[in-house]
């Protein structure tokens, strides 16, 4: 019969004041086992001459309720203790290797913090490219990572993998093609003797341990044909596959958020930990920054735990999908853009999507015929059945009018995939009109009764379309959202649309009248303004102004 011990370390989390252990002991030990393809680490005491009493100890992993949208799992210990006692000719029998705890040097997790280790695994672990390389690398106290790596240029043209900081695209350099992360326990025994265990979030039982050595540490990969390798520190030869640290890292697998009882959040990790060391209001952490904020303050932090000296921050906003880990600041310095390492960093370069081709797809065009302004909309479904195609008359416009969609084009195409990747918001229904020299806005609403029977035309054949329907013109009537009265319209390349009247400047869908002498975007959510003789910053995402102090 088997006696469950309750050495759990980050059950404990439904008690907010109880914190996790990374470090379990054990001084009692004299020896420890393990074996291929084992989901336990073996410990032994020596209780007489060749006599040990058994414990075997492995780690598990359960959901718990957390705050937001974190798909975390918690890690604990499971630790069995075993009735018989054995000898040590009896451990050799069953294939499992014997260890004096006091062969091990005296070691700790934070010699290996920041290092690189090349895994001497002679081609024999599971790869995903030819002639690559495996590293470990332990990143903070909490991660540590198995990389494959490759001796090359760049082969991630369509920017897959993001990245902290730039390397030229011909370099030849060690480079990251793939990684795995994991999140490393320490068993600790008696004189400072250490193992770490490291254990991922997919499956139940850890992936790896790590045995130091006072010759080369020894790592032992969990179900494996060839489990046992040796290790060797190489930081200075892979220093280039930095920038790659936390490629394919999700951080929501990783940390989560947990409400305290006087309803603040902490950021705590797979050991229950809270890992930012303070409680906050409000805790945001995206994809390669996590922005911690109170009443008073706005702390940022990058994925190493690091927090970031970016001066006394007013916003702080993670830009999503950056090739390069880019977060967007407005300070007393005014607005930018930095990277991981808090260095002023230049625009953003957005990781593009694949997309699916079979769409719908919309065109719209401004024509004239014989001095009648009309927009004409043709449409498609997926597959290119049948073309759409309809006219409206845009009653409003005079024949020596200018007649543009909102852009300052007279054609706008889109499909289904439009805003995936970025693309800046254009609606053609916003048309902007030009008559004797001033500009406005009118709105025309370009749906129309589908129950009208089109005229079918049947298209050539294995020609796509296959047909093209015909609807007829329609009438339509505009909304002057902005009269025809300002000096100008612009739309701006991120989407913004700015009028300007008797040298003032106004933001469409904000103002009624022009407000701003001047108006300058200094980030994708910042502009900086001057208004009424003070000087200032606007936040587009949430319409607020904030004043130099």
């Amino acid at each position: 019969m088997k006696h469950i011990v309750a050495l759990l370390i980050t059950l404990c989390l439904l008690s907010i004041e109880t914190k996790a252990q990374q470090t379990l002991s054990f001084p009692d030990v004299d020896a420890i086992g393990y074996s291929a393809n084992s989901a336990s680490i073996e410990l032994y005491t020596a209780i007489g001459h060749n006599q040990y009493r058994t414990r075997s100890l492995r780690t598990n992993k359960k959901y718990v309720d957390l705050e937001g949208d974190s798909d975390m799992k918690l890690v604990y210990w499971d630790c069995t203790e075993e009735d018989n006692h054995v000898t040590k000719e009896q451990i050799l029998s069953d294939k499992k290797t014997f260890l004096n705890v006091n062969d091990l040097p005296s070691t700790s997790l934070n010699d290996y913090i920041g290092k690189i280790f090349y895994i001497d695994e002679k081609g024999t672990w599971r790869r995903e490219h030819e002639k690559t390389s495996l590293i470990l690398k332990f990143l903070n106290q909490g991660t540590a990572s198995i990389q494959e790596v490759y001796y090359g240029i760049e082969d991630d043209p369509y920017n897959r993998r993001a990245a902290s900081t730039t390397l030229p695209e011909s370099m030849k350099t060690w480079r990251v093609s793939r990684a795995d992360f994991y999140t490393p326990l320490t068993l600790k025994f008696k004189d400072n003797k250490e193992i770490v265990v490291l254990t991922s979030i997919w499956g139940q039982d850890f992936d790896y341990l790590l045995i130091p050595s006072n010759d080369k540490d020894i790592l032992i990969k969990n179900s494996s044909d060839r489990p046992i390798v040796n290790i060797t520190e190489a930081t200075e030869k892979y220093a280039d596959t930095k920038s790659h640290d936390f490629t394919q890292y999700f951080i929501k697998r990783y940390y989560g958020l947990r409400k305290t009882e006087n309803n603040k959040v902490q950021l705590i990790n797979r050991l229950g930990e809270n890992v930012l060391g303070e409680d906050y209001d409000h805790i945001s952490y995206a994809d390669r920054f996590i922005i911690a904020q109170t009443k008073d303050k706005i702390d940022v932090f990058n994925l190493y735990l690091n927090k970031l000296n970016l001066g006394k921050i007013k916003v702080a906003r993670e830009v999503p999908r950056s090739v390069y880990g880019r977060i967007e600041v407005l300070n007393d310095e005014g607005a930018g853009y930095y990277d991981e390492f808090q260095q002023k960093a230049s625009k953003p370069i957005r990781r593009i999507l694949g997309v699916c081709g079979t769409v719908s797809h919309w065109s719209y065009d401004i024509v004239n015929e014989k001095g009648v302004y009309m927009m004409q909309k043709t449409s498609t479904r997926p597959g290119w059945e049948y073309l759409e195609k309809v006219k409206f008359i845009l009653t409003d416009c005079q024949p020596d009018d200018s007649v543009l969609i909102i852009n300052g084009s007279k054609q706008f195409y889109h499909s289904s995939n439009y805003g995936i990747n970025g693309e800046i918001k254009i609606n053609p229904s916003l048309i902007k009109v030009g008559r004797n020299g001033k500009f406005g806005i009118l709105r025309y609403d370009y749906d129309f009764d589908k129950n009208i029977q089109p005229k079918i035309v049947a298209n050539k054949p294995d020609n796509y379309p296959l047909e093209l329907h015909y609807y007829p013109t329609q009438k339509v009537k505009g909304e002057i959202l902005l009269p025809i009265e300002n000096d100008s319209i612009i739309m701006q390349q991120d989407g913004m649309i700015l009028f300007y009247k008797d040298g003032k400047i106004g933001i469409f869908g904000r103002d009624k009248t022009p407000v701003f002498e001047e108006l300058t975007q200094q980030t994708k959510s910042f502009y900086y303004f001057r208004k009424d003789g003070k000087e200032g910053w606007i936040d587009r995402e949430t319409d607020t102004e904030y004043f130099k102090e």
